[in-house]
């Protein structure tokens, strides 16, 4: 029995492959008193934070090649200016020198004053922009805590051809990993306004996001499928693939493509994962009640023939 996810399809698009399930968890702050004689070396030490998240980000918009949308590069330029801002520079510092306590706990209280501005206002883009203000300032908190290297990173993992289950993903997150080959994304947070569900929607990324507890019912390379239309996504298995190569036909066709492309799915990505060696792949291929054979997502077309 396939079990199927609900969520937000925000970005139209077919993808099949195996998980990758990133366990980011939220940075945990706690508050402590910093002597008055050490509060110049905790202000330095958030500074020096700051900064260096200044240089991640830096380093990944340089990694975004020239020919990229400049829509693309914009959003890592946003979380710089939001570096630059006054409300996250300044005002943690006042905090630490006036409550005299630890950066961490300073910039928390920032972090939850700036959140309930966002969450009063009317315009659900506007809205929506707490999600910034949280990728940002968590970028920092990890710094402050040193979990850069206990928290699970992407850096030089195999993730061609995968699709990417995680509780959110930054805008940063999806470029970079739109280069390392995946396939699509499942979070568990977010919305069709948040800044990652629009650059999903540039990249050509199938996602889906507010799948609660997705990492919960998933495992690591599981075979799974998941339509950024619908906003579902369900463990892999022969039904599955029809289905998605069938709802990507059909969408050719209704956009009058020529027949050459209507024969086979534009969307359907990850098709390097779909194949499996079952001894019956013509039958499975074949949709009840049709004509002819479906285009196949195999990479290994001599199973379908």
């Amino acid at each position: 029995m396939s079990l199927a996810l609900t969520g937000i399809g925000v970005s139209r698009g077919i993808a099949i492959g195996k998980t990758y399930l990133l366990q980011r968890g939220l940075p945990e702050v706690a508050e402590y008193a910093i002597p008055k004689a050490q509060i110049k070396d905790e202000v330095t030490r958030f500074l020096q934070a700051v900064d260096a998240a200044r240089q991640q980000l830096k380093a990944i918009r340089n990694e975004i090649p020239a020919d990229t949308s400049p829509d693309i590069a914009s959003f890592i330029d946003t979380h710089l200016l939001m570096l630059k801002d006054s409300t996250l520079s300044d005002v943690p510092i006042s905090l630490i020198r006036s409550r005299k306590c630890n950066a961490e706990w300073a910039l928390k209280l920032q972090r939850d004053a700036l959140v309930n501005v966002f969450e009063q206002m009317d315009d659900p883009y506007l809205r929506t922009r707490k999600d910034d203000v949280d990728h940002v300032v968590n970028r920092i908190q990890r710094i402050l805590l040193k979990q850069e290297g206990h928290s699970q990173d992407t850096d030089g993992m195999p993730l061609k051809g995968r699709i990417i289950v995680a509780d959110d993903l930054t805008p940063a997150d999806a470029i970079l990993m739109q280069h390392q080959g995946i396939v699509g994304f499942v979070t568990e947070h977010g919305g069709p306004l948040s800044h990652t569900a629009i650059i999903a929607r540039n990249l050509r990324i199938p996602a889906i996001v507010g799948v609660r507890h997705a990492r919960r019912y998933l495992n690591d390379a599981e075979e799974l499928i998941i339509d950024g239309r619908q906003g579902w996504h369900r463990p892999m298995t022969p039904s599955c693939i029809i289905t998605a190569v069938h709802r990507a036909r059909n969408a050719a066709t209704r956009l009058n493509l020529p027949s050459s492309r209507a024969s086979r799915p534009s969307r359907v990505t990850g098709a390097s994962s779909a194949c499996r060696p079952i001894s019956n792949c013509p039958r499975m291929c074949m949709p009840r009640g049709a004509s002819q054979r479906p285009a196949s997502v195999c990479t290994a077309p001599n199973r379908c023939t």
